[in-house]
């Protein structure tokens, strides 16, 4: 699968790597880079795997195509969510329905660590192959020019309790979802003097061949 990236997915990739400890403990610190997801362009989300008893939803904010935009329990991986063009600062949170506890992508929970990692390489993860639909949808975004990056949620805290678990086993693998991003090619417009030039010189030339229509009669 060709995975490309976009000079803000390689900067975004890099740091987070280079800020993250081994997958097997937590992140105890936010990366800088998604406080929050900055964005301008088209955006697209591959839904990949979830390894999660507890049932999981994962939100935006702001709503994009409405929320939740992945249910862990529910929604078939390999399914697409288009979330359309985006300008702005971008957070997505999970919501663990057992539990009740809410994460975000650009925060801290309240023991000081961070339930979000990122990596443009699936395999890192430790988590079994992509479907046949997730990996044919990422195909086909990467093959249109979008850059891709997963991410790889943590659903439950050091505080979690209930029977048969102590706590969160940060591996990361709980929900993981493909971000697809491809940057807005803005239109070109004049500015305002630039066209007033040209609109003038326009009506200048107008106004010259009038005149010679007049001198040649």
């Amino acid at each position: 699968m060709r995975i490309l990236t976009s000079t803000f997915f390689g900067v975004l990739v890099a740091a987070a790597l280079a800020a993250a400890p081994a997958l097997a403990g937590p992140v105890t610190a936010v990366d800088p880079s998604l406080n929050p997801l900055s964005l301008d362009g088209h955006v697209q989300i591959v839904f990949t795997f979830s390894d999660a008893s507890n049932e999981d939803l994962i939100l935006t904010t702001p709503t994009l195509n409405g929320n939740p935009i992945i249910d862990n329990h529910t929604t078939p991986k390999g399914t697409v969510i288009d979330l359309g063009n985006f300008t702005g600062n971008l957070v997505f949170q999970l919501n663990n329905l057992k539990t009740g506890a809410t994460y975000f992508s650009d925060a801290l929970d309240g023991f000081g660590d961070y339930h979000v990692k990122l990596d443009a390489n699936y395999a890192d993860f430790g988590a079994p192959p992509l479907s046949g639909a997730a990996l044919a949808n990422i195909t086909n975004l990467a093959n249109q020019g979008y850059a891709i990056i997963f991410m790889a949620w943590e659903d439950h805290d050091k505080g979690t309790k209930y029977p048969g678990v102590k706590g969160s086993d940060f591996d990361y693998n709980d929900v993981i979802f493909a971000i697809a991003y491809k940057v807005n090619l803005h239109t070109i417009v004049p500015e305002p003097l630039t066209l007033s030039l040209f609109v003038g010189g326009v009506a200048g030339l107008a106004a010259v061949r009038r005149r010679k229509k007049k001198t040649n009669r």
